[in-house]
């Protein structure tokens, strides 16, 4: 096995409720995510959550899921129990998002591609499109040797790039990330990968083509539906 990819997935998304299972084409979220990450070459995909209607989703789709407890304080938190139950350890771990119907095996390629050349921890950026002000797309910046400098909410000035959450990890790492305190950036961003950088850990930053699509809102989800019978 190349590495082990983990979709965190729960029911109780404030913003809308029962997101995993919300219908794309007729195939539940959280399913198109794992079936998408199973496109790179070989990687094991586990859906990862706490919730019994996720793990029978994935069941009756033949996607398999490992059952995590329900109250855990991040998604990252989430993988880290999926693969301290799975008993899996000297292989990188990949953390893709539940919400990214359109993730691109490509750019689960390329995070995992860094990590295999050395990098501790490795995300992705895209181009950002439209106001760098909006607190809801979270801005990276970028050293000269490729690596994250800040991340936050606010405008980090040009060139504007958007921070998209997806994390691979070496083998071993996400054990350690478990164990920091919080960071004071981190309370004040609300942004985890704060605490590792604020912590002195380098985070490779991938750059590539474009931002999926992300599911946080009912608006979305109308959107994701609409691009995705666009596409066929």
């Amino acid at each position: 096995m190349r590495a082990l990819v983990v979709v965190p997935a729960r029911m109780a998304s404030t913003r809308l409720p029962g997101k995993p299972l919300a219908t794309i084409l007729g195939v539940p979220m959280v399913v198109r995510v794992a079936r998408r990450a199973a496109a790179v070459p070989g990687v094991r995909v586990v859906v990862a959550s706490g919730d019994a209607p996720v793990l029978a989703a994935c069941e009756v789709a033949l996607v398999e899921s490992i059952r995590t407890p329900k109250e855990l304080p991040s998604g990252t938190h989430r993988v880290g129990a999926a693969v301290a139950s799975l008993g899996i350890d000297g292989v990188p771990v990949v953390n893709v998002q539940g919400d990214e119907p359109f993730v691109e095996p490509a750019d689960i390629e390329a995070a995992l591609a860094a990590v295999e050349s050395g990098a501790p921890i490795a995300t992705l950026a895209a181009p950002l499109l439209g106001d760098p002000h909006c607190r809801d797309r979270v801005k990276v910046r970028v050293s000269a040797s490729g690596t994250a400098e800040a991340f936050s909410r606010l405008s980090l000035g040009a060139p504007h790039w958007q921070h998209l959450g997806l994390y691979a990890f070496a083998p071993g790492m996400l054990r350690e990330l478990l164990t920091l305190p919080e960071t004071p950036g981190e309370r004040l961003e609300r942004l985890e990968q704060l605490r590792w950088l604020e912590h002195g850990h380098a985070i490779h930053v991938a750059r590539v083509r474009r931002a999926g699509l992300a599911v946080d809102t009912p608006e979305d989800l109308r959107a994701a539906r609409d691009a995705a019978a666009r596409s066929l």
